[in-house]
């Protein structure tokens, strides 16, 4: 499968982009801890025998620090990905590696999502490792109720979702302040 692939040792906040992509964002680094706020994640249609996944995460250690977080985003699919017949399938994403830790929060999620929500990257692999967490999603495939059932998939708490925040993930968001991009520091209110 096709990726796009970001890897660095610091970490990125994207604010207010537009990410379109047939493949997922696969993140590469144990410590990267890319943060998309208020982003459209917009699924395109794949090439022929292709799934589509919004994100593939891996890290290298279970204790490392890093995660892909969407807070607020819209997920949500272009038009000729919903006009394909038949369907094609669409994830929120898959480990790439050991450890892959992805959390969606706040985030506008549309019904072509499939209702499983996370895929499978080969066979069971990762599957007993991964750290999957939502919280306050909403949308039509937003429904947590049909999705895997993994140990690692979860349905996180207040605290554990402010923990994923800006001002917490990057121990302090004073350079992301410094840096002028727009942004929330922690959960986005009203949503």
């Amino acid at each position: 499968m096709a990726s796009r692939t970001l890897s660095t040792p610091t970490p990125t906040v994207s604010t207010t982009a537009t990410a379109p992509s047939p493949a997922p964002l696969t993140l590469s680094s144990a410590t990267l801890r890319p943060f998309f706020q208020n982003c459209r994640m917009i699924v395109r249609k794949p090439m022929a025998n292709q799934a589509c996944m919004v994100t593939a995460q891996g890290r290298k250690e279970r204790r490392s620090t890093g995660a892909t977080v969407l807070q607020n985003c819209h997920i949500m699919a272009e038009p000729a990905f919903l006009s394909t017949v038949p369907p094609i399938k669409a994830y929120l994403g898959r480990p790439w590696k050991e450890y892959s830790r992805t959390i969606i929060m706040q985030s506008l999620i549309d019904g072509f999502i499939a209702p499983e929500g996370w895929s499978v990257w080969q066979g069971t692999f990762a599957l007993d490792t991964l750290y999957y967490g939502e919280f306050k999603n909403r949308g039509p495939g937003s429904d947590m109720s049909r999705r895997v059932r993994w140990k690692g998939i979860q349905t996180i708490t207040p605290a554990i979702a402010e923990s994923f925040t800006p001002a917490r993930l990057f121990a302090g968001d004073e350079w992301v302040a410094q840096s002028g991009i727009p942004y929330v520091p922690g959960m986005i209110p009203n949503v």
